[in-house]
């Protein structure tokens, strides 16, 4: 047999061919039973989890960053600092505020002032012009008498009834009292609660006769000219001077009716201007 292979009844063999046929026999592998993470030493191996990586996501924030200048790292520092300019923009606008209340407050009370200053000076005038409480001037040439504006009163020291009065106050250069307004009876019976006599050592409110009396076939009030009464008189019906005349005095701010023979002090009027 040469060296090439040897020879067969099949023919030439090479060298592979034979060592194939002289290769011992292999055992069969024994095919395995069950599931197939069975091993063949009996242990159960289970599966292992595959790890997948996934691709990591991107982080987005969900504001931006402050703007950085003057030192700012947060916006906590932005919101501090806008507040407290808001706070000091606040405080401008109330001091300014403030500032004009105080000048309009400054200017409101020297116009005040001025209003009482002039209502002072324009309450003396009238009461030296009207005579509200009473003023003695010289245009009466008496210090007796009391003046209102133009007008001059004064009551009789001499107690008589009331028919007598109109003599007396015509010889003193006057009438007996014939209200023209209702002025100058309120300022007459204000006058009233200031007059006072004496009796029994005591002060009593002063009665004074004015020229009022009552009709009494018409039934009304008539001032002592004959003029009817043409302005608002509340008259107390006092004492029952009814059926005789009655006459009507005034006393302690009222006036009041009377029987007209009682003896007191008369109020005469005088006009001077």
């Amino acid at each position: 047999m040469g060296a090439s292979g040897s020879r067969s009844p099949f023919g030439v063999w090479s060298h592979s061919s034979l060592q194939f046929f002289n290769q011992p026999p292999q055992k069969a592998k024994t095919r395995q039973r069950g599931p197939a993470f069975w091993s063949s030493s009996g242990k159960i191996s289970l599966p292992q989890k595959q790890q997948v990586s996934m691709p990591r996501k991107k982080k987005y924030r969900l504001c931006p960053s402050p703007p950085k200048f003057l030192g700012i790292t947060s916006w906590a520092q932005l919101l501090a600092i806008f507040l407290a300019a808001v706070a000091l923009s606040l405080f401008f606008v109330l001091m300014s505020y403030l500032n004009t209340y105080i000048q309009k407050a400054e200017t409101l009370n020297d116009q005040t002032l001025q209003m009482r200053t002039r209502e002072k000076r324009l309450n003396d005038a009238i009461k030296l012009l009207a005579g509200d409480q009473g003023q003695h001037c010289i245009l009466c040439r008496n210090h007796t008498w009391l003046q209102r504006a133009g007008t001059c009163y004064r009551r009789t020291d001499v107690l008589m009834p009331w028919g007598m009065c109109m003599e007396k106050c015509k010889s003193r250069g006057g009438s007996l009292l014939m209200a023209d307004t209702e002025g100058e009876m309120e300022f007459l019976l204000r006058e009233s609660r200031k007059w006072v006599t004496m009796v029994d050592h005591k002060h009593v409110p002063q009665k004074i006769w004015i020229g009022l009396s009552f009709n009494l076939s018409q039934k009304t009030w008539y001032w002592a000219d004959g003029e009817l009464m043409h302005i608002r008189i509340p008259i107390h019906i006092k004492m029952p001077c009814f059926p005789t005349e009655c006459c009507v005095a005034i006393s302690n701010g009222k006036a009041i009716s009377n029987i007209c023979s009682e003896e007191i002090s008369c109020l005469c009027k005088k006009v001077v201007l």
